[in-house]
Order: structure tokens, then C-alpha cells, then sequence
């Protein structure tokens, strides 16, 4: 593997493109994250959103797109916003830098995957495989597998589900040890994951009930084995060596159940994930604290959550229409982001900065 592989988490202060309605603060470090968590549900608490505890954004929206044309899998990590704009049957990939107030296109595709952006380095799925493109190099590299979907990328670990006789998540370090963690949780599938450093999350379907679950890949020990075969007398035998952690399924945690759950995400301890209810509700669970809170808890449908270290945001339905929101989670406060008579979809976040997609363009503030 090569060297450009070595991911290291590297931190920069995003600048605002307008004005903030609160003071810029720089990343914290990440937190170690508390691995005491009981296979038990938690309590769950809920938000009491009203009034008194919803602000509108006072940001200015910068419009970064103006071409109409549509817009799928928007992504962002740090300055850097991702995405890809459909003209014909081809698709165009472009990065934004927030710093810089410039795009570029990167490469063109003929169809839309699976996508993770982390640091520079962007990650998507083929029809099998996954591909790990350097955005600064115009590089990639691919990982072989065998029906890799929900592929996602953290530092030096890339996880990703696969169906090697039933559904199993695969988590490969990068790095010169090349070693995988292979989690059997016997699901009959699995909806989503995300990974942060060493927390995995993901929501699997067993006998149609759904769950939110977490892992963590630290402290866990290498095991090499070699494996040859007879090939044909010109040939030879092969051998392959192979690196696997050790997994004990006790280490899986259940966080909460429930009949419908999709949309995983994690940010250093926050899990965040969307749950029908009566209606689409948004969730997240604290690691450090054991304790799920459900944020909304209206008649509207709320969809499509992105977390980091201060905002967890998502796409509300009222009166027919798409609005962004965002929930503080240092002081429990829900901002109406966006207010606009067309629809605003997609939200990510990182930081305190906010992109969407809104009449086929993206868009995106501070906060």
C-alpha cells in the first residue's frame, strides 16, 4: 500500500465567507471515548423543543454553484465540500475550498456511488470495489472486495459492509500492518455505518426490527495466518498471508431498537441517527455519558442527519416544504438554518459550517 495511505487527522481552522453570529472556535482534541457501555438500551431523553429554545440562523448563505444542474452526494470534511453534478448521463465530481472560495473539477463518472470524504483523500465504491482517490494528487488506489457497500473512512481505517456468506462489516487498517477487524453481527441486513477513529456504528435489520449499534476497534490484538494452494504444476504453489484482530461478539454494543432506523453517524462520542416514530424523528446517543436523547419530537418529518463536534443538522418537512435545522449539543438549542419558499435538502456539517442542496446548487454558511 502506498505511503499516501497513512492518514493523519489534521485539523485547520475554517474561516467564515460571511458574517458568523458566534465567536469561531477551534477544534477541541478528540476525547478519549468511553468503552463502558452496556449491551442494555439507555434512557432515552427527549429534547422539549419550543419557542424558547429555537433560534433563526444569522449567517449569510454564500451560493458556491449556479448552474441548476442536479446535485448528488455532497460531502464535506474540514474546508472541503464534495459533490457531484449529473449533465447528461455523465457525472462530474467538484470540490469546493472553503478558504480558498474556489472549485475545481476532479474527475467525471459515468454513474453516481457510495461516497466518503476524509482529509484529502476522497472515497467511493465502483460496482465492486472501493477506490480511495487523493483529491490533491488526482491519485487513487483500489481495495478489492467482493460486494462492498456503505463504504466509510476515518485517519487509517476503512470500513465497509460485505456479504461473504451472510452480512459482515469489514474495518481494514491502512497502514503497513494491513490487518482487518471482521464484526459478525449475523444481521439479515445492514442499512448503514459510519466510523470515527475507533468507534463504528451501524444499524442492522434482524427479523424486521432495527438496531443502532457500536464497536470499538481499539485494544484489539493482530493475528497473522498463511494460507497456500496447490495451483498447476507450472505454477506452482501460492501462499498468501493474511492479518486479522481478534473479535469477540460481546463486544457489540446495542444502543437502542426500534421498528425503522436508517442513517447512521458518527462524530468522536455522538451517534446520531433518524427513527420512525409516528413520524421521522432525529436521535443520538452520547458515549461518554450512555444517554440517547431524541431531538425532535413533532408532527413534521425530520430526515437525513450529519454530525460533528458542535451541530448535529438535518432536512424538516413543514407545510410541504424543506428547511435545514440545527441542534447545538453543547446547549441543547435547535437553529432554524434556512427559511426559504423552496426546498433545501441534503445538510452536512463540520464544524460550524453548514453546506446543502437547494434548487439543484449547493449552498452553505457558518454558524
Amino acid at each position: 500500500m502506498k505511503k499516501i495511505l497513512m492518514l493523519f487527522l489534521t485539523f485547520t481552522l475554517i474561516l467564515s465567507l460571511g458574517c458568523v453570529a458566534h465567536q469561531n472556535v477551534k477544534e477541541e482534541a478528540v476525547e478519549n471515548v468511553s468503552t463502558d457501555v452496556p449491551n442494555t438500551p439507555s434512557k432515552i431523553e427527549i429534547n422539549k423543543s419550543n419557542e424558547n429554545n429555537m433560534t433563526e440562523s444569522l449567517c449569510n448563505i454564500t451560493k458556491i454553484t449556479n448552474d441548476h444542474n442536479k446535485k448528488v452526494n455532497l460531502n464535506m470534511w474540514e474546508n472541503k465540500i464534495v459533490w457531484e453534478t449529473k449533465e447528461g448521463s455523465n457525472y462530474h465530481l467538484f470540490l469546493y475550498d472553503a478558504l480558498k472560495n474556489k472549485t475545481k473539477e476532479l474527475e467525471m463518472y459515468l454513474s453516481s456511488k457510495e461516497r466518503d470524504i476524509f482529509d484529502e483523500y476522497l472515497l467511493f465504491r465502483t460496482d465492486f470495489d472501493i477506490k480511495i482517490f487523493d483529491m490533491v494528487t488526482n491519485k487513487s488506489e483500489v481495495i478489492p472486495s467482493r460486494s462492498a457497500s456503505t463504504p466509510k473512512l476515518s485517519e487509517n481505517i476503512l470500513c465497509y459492509s460485505d456479504r461473504v456468506g451472510s452480512y459482515k462489516i469489514f474495518c481494514l487498517n491502512l497502514s503497513e500492518n494491513q490487518c482487518k477487524h471482521e464484526i459478525k453481527d449475523n444481521p439479515n441486513s445492514i442499512l448503514s455505518l459510519d466510523v470515527f477513529k475507533n468507534n463504528l456504528a451501524w444499524i442492522s435489520s434482524i427479523n424486521n426490527q432495527t438496531m443502532v449499534k457500536y464497536y470499538n476497534l481499539s485494544n484489539k490484538t493482530a493475528e497473522k495466518t498463511e494460507a497456500c494452494y496447490d495451483r498447476p504444476t507450472d505454477y506452482g504453489v501460492i501462499c498468501f498471508l493474511s492479518c486479522y484482530y481478534t473479535f469477540n461478539k460481546d463486544d457489540i454494543h446495542t444502543i437502542k431498537k426500534g421498528n425503522n432506523m436508517k442513517n447512521v453517524m458518527v462524530y468522536k462520542n455522538i451517534i446520531a441517527w433518524q427513527e420512525r416514530d409516528n413520524n421521522w424523528n432525529i436521535y443520538y446517543h452520547d458515549l461518554s455519558t450512555n444517554k440517547t436523547v431524541r431531538i425532535t419530537s413533532d408532527k413534521s418529518a425530520d430526515i437525513n442527519p450529519w454530525v460533528s463536534s458542535y451541530y448535529i443538522v438535518w432536512q424538516k418537512l413543514e407545510n410541504n416544504q424543506w428547511d435545514i435545522y440545527a441542534y447545538n449539543i453543547h446547549n441543547k438549542k435547535i437553529i432554524q438554518v434556512t427559511n426559504s419558499k423552496t426546498n433545501e435538502t441534503n445538510p452536512v456539517v463540520f464544524w460550524r459550517r453548514i453546506a446543502w442542496i437547494q434548487d439543484n446548487d449547493i449552498y452553505t454558511c457558518a454558524i
